[in-house]
């Protein structure tokens, strides 16, 4: 089975450890043997050698505990974000994408206006929370992780502590999704848009949130410790346009979800994914965070690759290193 390729193709990084033990009588003495010497063999040149490989790959459910913050965040922002520091972090924090609309419809261009700050390292931080969007009326997203409590002591518990296994289990069982209709929250889709039975329907916006200030919680967020970050996808994704985050109305899809005007409790958000992060600033509510590798705890993945340069520009999440064999 082919793994990874040694020596490290140009443009990628090593992602194998390749550990050799001799016992040869070159750098050390050879194995000595008792019995055989009877057989007139009194020792024996030995090799014995193994490989580990780290991979990566999207996070779409939980096993048990996990860990995720109770917070999320515009994929369309993040987007964003990650091609400004792949840009060299210009002095103008201006990005423009193209996006695709929760409607299915054609590409929008849309430019966002970042919110970033140097830390002290001169890398450049995002700013989380206030949120850069605008999601109901104020501009935070807080996220249930029970598909039910958004109050300030269920968000405390999750930012301290992650998933429970009950929390879990409530996000992976059968959830109101409307009038006579139910959603399992994951795990996601690896591909297409989900039945809502055995994966998420990722055309719906279902997930519990508020919108709410809620800063005695921010805290309790995790200080310079690699976490996930949940991102959502927008209803309409521009800023500048009638910018919508979700909907009221937990069992709707995009046509329904379009201008109903959330505010407050009355927030639903639709989960696509999930990015490791670290929390690098987080005074009097104003909360930025990093990108960050995570080898997260409890952690499900929709697919795994040996990780390269490539794979990481899309992906900061990985599994624990495997056992692996060399692939020429």
């Amino acid at each position: 089975m082919k793994t990874y390729d040694e020596p490290v193709p140009s443009g990628m990084f090593p992602n194998t450890i390749h550990v050799k033990v001799k016992m040869d009588g070159s750098s050390n003495a050879t194995l000595p043997l008792f019995f055989a010497s009877v057989l007139g063999m009194s020792t024996k040149s030995l090799t014995a050698e193994a490989y580990a490989t780290i991979f990566n790959g999207p996070v779409i459910s939980f096993n048990g505990n996990g860990g995720a913050l109770p917070l999320a965040v515009d994929q369309n922002f993040w987007n964003a974000y990650q091609q400004y520091l792949n840009s060299g972090s210009p002095a103008n924090s201006n990005v423009t994408r193209s996006v695709a609309p929760a409607s299915g419809g054609a590409n929008v261009s849309i430019t966002y206006q970042l919110a970033v700050t140097s830390d002290a390292n001169g890398f450049q931080q995002f700013q989380i929370f206030p949120s850069p969007d605008k999601l109901g009326t104020a501009g935070r997203g807080w996220l249930s992780l029970d598909d039910g409590s958004v109050d300030s002591s269920s968000l405390k518990t999750w930012a301290t502590s992650g998933l429970s296994s009950g929390d879990v289990a409530a996000l992976t069982g059968p959830n109101p999704a409307g009038t006579g209709t139910t959603d399992v929250l994951l795990p996601l889709p690896t591909s297409g848009s989900g039945d809502g039975t055995t994966t998420h329907r990722m055309t719906s916006w279902d997930w519990a949130a508020d919108s709410g200030v809620k800063t005695t919680v921010t805290p309790y967020l995790p200080l310079n410790t690699p976490a996930l970050l949940p991102v959502f996808q927008p209803v309409n994704p521009d800023p500048s346009s009638g910018y919508q985050a979700g909907t009221k109305y937990p069992d709707t899809g995009y046509s329904n979800a379009n201008g109903d005007n959330p505010t407050g409790t009355n927030l639903n958000l639709n989960i696509v994914g999930f990015v490791g992060v670290t929390i690098t600033y987080n005074i009097s509510g104003n909360v930025y965070a990093e990108p960050s590798a995570i080898v997260p705890p409890g952690a499900i993945f929709g697919s795994l690759s040996p990780a390269d340069s490539g794979a990481t520009s899309f992906y900061s999440t990985f599994s624990i290193p495997r056992l692996t064999t060399p692939g020429g």
